[in-house]
């Protein structure tokens, strides 16, 4: 089953950079990208009220994404579309970023620049955690409406 992933990138040179590394990924099935806070949401919340199955398994969010801050965001996607695992791409690596980032809802973090074996680690890991969530939502969940 192919892995959908909708990277969240302003910046064009990134989105190339990140664009490019995804589409070698095995079985990985990259969307679209968006380049602000504000279609990011926006986008889930369409395809959430189409059905949860409609959702991408991985968002990839840059740490300069606008004009939402990028650990805000990821606090905002992880509470209105906890079936989505959200990567963090950053240049401070360091454990004080990652230590926040867990805590607003990221479930990785990768640095820049990007490499290919790191960023398929993460984008495998946090695919299996949002096929494992899904599993046990199950049937019980009408509709995330992202509301």
């Amino acid at each position: 089953m192919a892995t959908r992933i909708l990277p969240a990138v302003g910046d064009p040179d990134a989105v190339r950079s990140l664009t490019s590394l995804l589409s070698q990924l095995p079985d990985a099935e990259p969307v679209a990208p968006v380049a602000d806070s504000t279609q990011l949401v926006d986008t889930l919340a369409r395809l959430a009220a189409e059905s949860v199955d409609e959702l991408p398994e991985v968002v990839i969010v840059h740490e300069r994404i606008g004009p939402v801050p990028a650990l805000e965001l990821i606090r905002e996607v992880a509470l209105r579309f906890p079936a989505v695992g959200v990567i963090l791409v950053t240049s401070d690596p360091g454990p004080g970023l990652f230590q926040a980032a867990m805590d607003y809802g990221a479930r990785g973090l990768v640095a820049l620049p990007l490499g290919y074996e790191e960023l398929a680690s993460r984008v495998q890991a946090v695919a299996q955690w949002s096929a494992g969530v899904r599993r046990h939502l199950g049937g019980a969940v009408d509709v995330f409406t992202g509301a």
